[in-house]
């Protein structure tokens, strides 16, 4: 898979907040949720996905739950995460501001 299928495969779609569904690509199956396209096979989420997902139903539902969780997420997974695709995605999507309230929290 080339270097731009591989950032299509990426690439969210959107849907109605909280819809899960899969789809078959060229590259495999792939699972949306909340109108994202994860990386991993079904049934499997990346941390860095998951977190996007919690920013984004944060940003949907104004919920400071989902804040919570992607700070948790930040806290366990920590160093592990690929900072530059969650910077990308939080980016694109305009997560700022959640992105923000989420590293305050796992901050403490």
């Amino acid at each position: 898979m080339g270097a731009k299928a591989a950032s299509e495969a990426r690439k969210p779609l959107r849907h109605s907040f909280g819809s899960t569904s899969q789809e078959r690509g060229g590259a495999g199956v792939g699972t949306i949720v909340s109108g994202f396209r994860f990386r991993r096979a079904p049934g499997t989420i990346s941390a860095e996905d998951m977190i996007i997902a919690k920013l984004e139903w944060a940003k949907l539902s104004e919920s400071s739950r989902q804040i919570d969780d992607a700070a948790g997420i930040l806290r366990v997974a920590g160093s592990t995460l690929q900072r530059g695709y969650l910077d990308r995605w939080v980016d694109e999507l305009g997560l700022a501001a959640e992105w923000d309230a989420a590293l305050r929290v796992s901050r403490g």
